[in-house]
Parts: structure tokens; sequence; C-alpha cells
């Protein structure tokens, strides 16, 4: 198996830090528990020795080795399943992914992703943007419905994702969350980074990813809030984080909310819908303005919790 190797040089930062908690924070194996697991299978040097102890304390100007052994690719398959395409010209493709549908395949989802049915939707998509993501941009997560933007050629993939880099692509969102945020209207500017702690999970972590959340209520009950969202970035699990951080998670949310959430109210997934997507076409210029259906287990949700989805 192919193995990826990361150096790293310890700074005064560090210095007198434990190997196991230095790489916790500066590595992305996410949790100790894999740290340690990869020091004891020997994939850790410090300078050029391999490490055996993850209580090993580290000096100033120490070099770090961590070997990773990469996954083997996944091999794609196009696969015959509707999709809901909003626009299609012959370099992009605009859609509303459903919830449940993962984006791309990954160990766990070989198959039935939003991947292998644009393979089968597009012939000249294999290539694009390279083998194991073609065509693909950005992501939604498996449980957020919405719009997204597909790549029909390279040049429009180059075109997109400079334009996603360079926060040139707006994006709106809606979300239903526990409790009413205060104030009304919000920005949430707090990095995000890989949580230490738990591997799959994301969080507010020192030193992360600059990452900034700008939302407003639009309707309220009691004990609920419809929140219309824009990201500025594309952090992973943004919304989510940002929105059970500051202690308002979103609804049907059993990662970052409460475990006892899903199907509480109705809804088996966060309740979160990638609603407009607004961006500049990568090869005309033309502006270009989309927006995704509210979906009908949403709508079920906010008339169950009293919210007014006429004031969006």
């Amino acid at each position: 198996m192919e193995c990826e190797k990361r150096v790293f040089k310890v700074s005064s930062q560090y210095s007198g830090s434990r190997l196991d908690h230095f790489l916790t924070l500066c590595s992305n194996l996410g949790s100790r528990n894999a740290v340690l697991r990869s020091i004891k299978e020997g994939h850790v040097l410090i300078n050029g020795g391999v490490a055996r102890k993850g209580g090993v304390i580290l000096k100033k100007g120490d070099q770090v080795e961590l070997h990773i052994s990469l996954p083997q690719p996944l091999e794609l398959k196009a696969q015959k399943i509707e999709l809901e395409i909003i626009y299609e010209d012959p370099h992009i493709l605009v859609l509303n992914k459903p919830a449940g549908m993962v984006v791309h395949p990954s160990k766990g989802h070989e198959d039935s992703t939003l991947v292998n049915a644009l393979l089968a939707h597009c012939d000249c998509l294999p290539g694009i943007g390279g083998k194991e993501r073609p065509g693909i941009v950005h992501r939604l997560d498996k449980g957020t419905s919405g719009v997204m933007v597909v790549a029909k050629s390279e040049t429009a993939h180059r075109g997109l994702v400079r334009a996603f880099s360079e926060h040139r692509v707006e994006k709106t969102y809606l979300a239903v969350v526990h409790g009413v945020p205060q104030p009304l209207n919000q920005e949430i500017s707090l990095p995000i980074a890989r949580n230490p702690k738990h591997r799959i999970k994301m969080g507010v972590v020192e030193g992360g990813r600059d990452a900034l959340t700008i939302f407003e209520v639009v309707s309220s009950s009691e004990r609920f809030a419809l929140l219309k969202v824009r990201i500025a970035t594309g952090r992973t699990h943004q919304i989510r984080v940002h929105t059970s951080h500051i202690g308002h998670p979103v609804v049907g949310d059993e990662l970052y909310g409460r475990k006892d959430d899903p199907l509480r109210y109705g809804i088996d997934r966060p309740a979160l819908h990638s609603w407009i997507l607004k961006f500049s076409h990568p090869i005309t210029g033309e502006d270009m303005n989309f927006e995704a259906p509210i979906p009908s287990d949403i709508r079920a949700l906010t008339e169950v919790l009293g919210l007014d989805l006429s004031l969006l």
C-alpha cells in the first residue's frame, strides 16, 4: 500500500509537548487513539528514529515524520439514478441533491452516490478534476438537501474551483434550529478543524481554518427558529458546528445536536437545505442564480414547529 509522508517541525509553541498531543493537534488523523495506533505501528519518526511511545517530550527544532497509508482508489462505476436537474449546458450542471445521497464514493459508501449518477448522465465527466471526484467542485453533507453545481469541462472545473476558493460564490441555506438565537442577526467567525477528541466530528478549534457564518432569524416560535444562513467559507459541517457551538443545534442533527432528536420531530436528518446558489458562469461570465425548492420534510417540520416559511 502506498504511503504519504508528512513532516512537522516543532516550534517553540509546542516545545515540551507530548508527541501524541502534538500530532493530535497538528495532523489530520483525528483522534488521539488514531495517533497512538500510528505510533505503535512504527509510522512515526522523531529526527529519523522510530518513536515507540506517545509520551515522548518534544523539543524546539525536532523533526517529526508521520507516514500515512493511502487508501486504495475506488473503482467508480456509472449507475442509472434519477437526478433532479435544475440547469444544464455543455460546461456546467446544476441539480437539487436529495437528502440521504452521498456526494462521492468513500469507504462505506462505494456506490449509489451522486458521482455514480453523474457518470451515467454525463459521458464527458470521467477525469474532469481528477479520477476520485470527477466534476465535483463543492459538496453537501449526506443529510443536507439542495442546490449544487457540477463542472462538465476542465475549463469550467478550474473556473469554479477558483471562484469557490476566492469566496465569489454566494451560498444561502435554510436551517431549523433549537431555541431562538439572540440577537436575531449574527455573524459567527470561529475557526473550524477536526475535533481532537472525536474523529468523525469537526469543532471550533483554536488554530483551525477560518470560518464565517452569517444568519438571520426569519421566523421563530417559543422553542425553535428558522434561519436564513449565508456561509462566506465552506468548511466541513460549518453551519452545524457553528450553530451547535452557540447553543442552537440544527433540529435532527444527531452528531452535533441532541441524541434523542432524530424522528422526534418527524425528520430523520439535519433540517438543513442548500437553498440558493449564485455565481458567475465559468465560461461566459453570466450571472447565474439558482434556487432549490424547499423539500417536503422541512416544510412539514416548520408547520409542526409553528414556523412561517412565507416570511422568506
